[in-house]
């Protein structure tokens, strides 16, 4: 055995060339005999009165519910004297308890049905995902509906979220890549660009809770809203369970929009200085 080896490595040693072929004539011999058989599933889109849109999947042979929705509530969309308010309203929305509900017993009631909801911010939009079998369907929709029309805004929650949000912001500064990527953003799209645009320490304390609450009035509109959903009902049976999305009366408010981005390919490097052992380069522009 060890003279096999031995002999295996001086081969590999002094032809590893050759070796490299014969593995390569190995995969040329290989055919693909017929393609796979793959047929896309039948999406079904159904537009309500409101403008909220609804693209569904129907799988009958699947016990679980799954759907993201999305909603115009980025940080594009946000003041510019309230930069972070998107997510803190969002997050709060989501953690601060909902009608008769205070935040942990919102959480029992998640918890009892195994179901789940959960919150994101991007530039763009605010999506908000969930999750249950389809015996809670009914159940997960009362509470989603509790969650989205009848916030409790639990100060103490809000609270808690805001130093959250401020502590991840305090480590991000200490990311050498996160501090790049920011930095990236800016000379891209402009450094006052809503789309470069990031919460600071200083933003989120500022941020108050009615600001928040100003902010979910305003952004709350099904007119732009897409969901995205795959059960095992029947399409009918989904658009009713769905009716309190479609009948809902989106606020008489223009939402925030940025400005159209002005284009602009010049060379420029930018240098980040940071007190630290390693180092983050970027490069790119606009498409």
């Amino acid at each position: 055995m060890k003279k096999f080896l031995l002999w295996a490595f001086v081969l590999w040693f002094l032809f590893p060339n050759a070796l490299l072929q014969a593995q390569e004539k190995k995969w040329e011999s290989l055919s693909l005999k017929s393609e796979p058989n793959f047929e896309l599933p039948a999406l079904k889109e159904q537009n309500f009165a409101n403008g909220f849109k609804l693209f569904y999947l129907e799988q009958s042979d699947n016990p679980v519910i799954e759907g993201s929705i999305y909603l115009p509530w980025g940080k594009i969309n946000e003041p510019d004297s309230a930069p972070g308010v998107a997510i803190l309203s969002l997050l709060s929305l989501r953690q601060g308890g909902s009608g008769d509900l205070s935040p942990q017993e919102f959480e029992l009631a998640l918890n009892r049905l195994a179901a789940q909801i959960s919150v994101e911010v991007t530039w763009e939009y605010g999506k908000i995902d969930f999750r249950c079998l389809k015996e809670d369907w009914e159940d997960l929709l009362a509470l989603f509906q509790k969650m989205l029309f009848e916030p409790r805004w639990n100060q103490e929650r809000f609270d808690i979220l805001k130093k959250q949000l401020i502590a991840s912001r305090k480590q991000a500064d200490d990311q050498p890549e996160q501090v790049a990527i920011r930095y990236f953003r800016q000379v891209i799209y402009g450094k006052n660009s809503p789309w470069a645009r990031e919460a600071s320490v200083q933003d989120y304390e500022k941020l108050s809770l009615e600001q928040v609450k100003s902010f979910y009035k305003k952004s709350l509109s099904f007119s732009k809203a897409v969901l995205g959903l795959s059960s095992p009902f029947s399409l009918k049976k989904v658009r009713k369970d769905l009716s309190f999305l479609g009948n809902y009366k989106n606020p008489d408010y223009d939402i925030k929009q940025p400005k159209p981005i002005t284009k602009e390919f010049k060379q420029e490097n930018v240098w980040v200085k940071k007190d630290v052992s390693q180092a983050t380069i970027l490069m790119g522009h606009l498409g």
